[in-house]
């Protein structure tokens, strides 16, 4: 296709009315209190919203796929992708997209700060055990090598979430530093490991809930945690040890 005069006077128009549409929608963005269905809202459109973010990947999906041929890696995926979603939808969370070796999902909408954040970290208690007493060994089954993986979550209190796409062609989409962080996070969390921002670590239970699970790990340069208040510093991070065998021993005490 040429990039002729009037491709680019066609594009200029439509960005331009983006824009302006855009321009539009962020400079009212309401509280919201439901989590929308995409159908709900507009292009452009943007709510806010206090929730946790969370990125679940497969270790090394690429080796996986090298080592174990396609058929193997496709059987592994339509076993283990469809299980993360049972879990999420079974902790009130919000799957968004499926990333080809992993998901990424929300918690928290409708709930408090301390409700949001013990649901995710029961949510990874549960998946540790579901993918560890599971699906590997269903895995084993047929003669499919296990996985690991890697998991990182924040949680924030303004987290916008906006329909951004053409029609026939959008979705839902997360814009915050928890974000960014969550990814963050994944990328730095080794294999089996579960990495929370300080976020989590702040609204979490830690007396009597799964907060009394999560370790220090170190600091996230880069990201400032606090309010201007009460001063800011650089963000910690900590480990969820967690698991759904402690729980049951937890409760069983």
């Amino acid at each position: 296709m040429d990039l002729s005069a009037e491709k680019i006077s066609e594009y200029r128009e439509k960005v331009t009315e983006r824009a302006s549409k855009a321009a539009d929608q962020v400079s009212h963005i309401p509280r919201g209190r439901t989590m929308p269905d995409l159908e709900q809202m507009t292009i452009s459109e943007t709510k806010e919203f206090g929730m946790g973010v969370v990125f679940v990947d497969i270790v090394q999906s690429g080796k996986y796929l090298t080592d174990n041929g396609p058929r193997k890696t496709m059987l592994m995926l339509n076993v283990f992708i469809p299980q993360v979603m049972d879990l999420v939808n079974d902790f009130d969370g919000h799957f968004e997209k499926n990333t080809g070796d992993g998901v990424l999902a929300y918690f928290g909408v409708e709930k408090t700060e301390r409700s949001a954040v013990e649901d995710l970290l029961e949510y990874f208690a549960c998946l540790r055990y579901v993918v560890d007493e599971i699906v590997n060994p269903e895995l084993q089954e047929y003669n499919v090598p296990p996985i690991s993986i890697s998991v990182g979550a924040a949680y924030a209190q303004d987290v916008y979430l906006s329909r951004i796409g053409v029609w026939g062609q959008n979705r839902l989409t997360a814009v915050s530093t928890a974000a960014n962080v969550a990814f963050e996070l994944q990328e730095r969390a080794g294999a089996d490991e579960y990495l929370v921002d300080e976020g989590i670590r702040t609204f979490a239970d830690s007396e009597d809930g799964w907060g009394q699970h999560l370790e220090k790990e170190g600091v996230l340069r880069g990201f400032r945690w606090g309010s201007s208040e009460e001063g800011r510093h650089t963000s910690r991070y900590y480990s969820f040890i967690g698991g759904f065998e402690q729980s049951r021993s937890d409760e069983n005490d």
